[in-house]
């Protein structure tokens, strides 16, 4: 059975948000670590 060791979390984002509302502008990144 594999268990969970880290989540890690990674908030990116463009250098200037701008009015648009597309959701192309920012966006979560999550690296999961498992060890069996």
């Amino acid at each position: 059975m594999m268990e969970i060791e880290a989540v890690d979390l990674f908030y990116l984002s463009m250098p200037e948000i701008t009015d648009e509302v597309d959701g192309s502008q920012d966006a979560l990144l999550a690296r999961v670590s498992a060890g069996g």
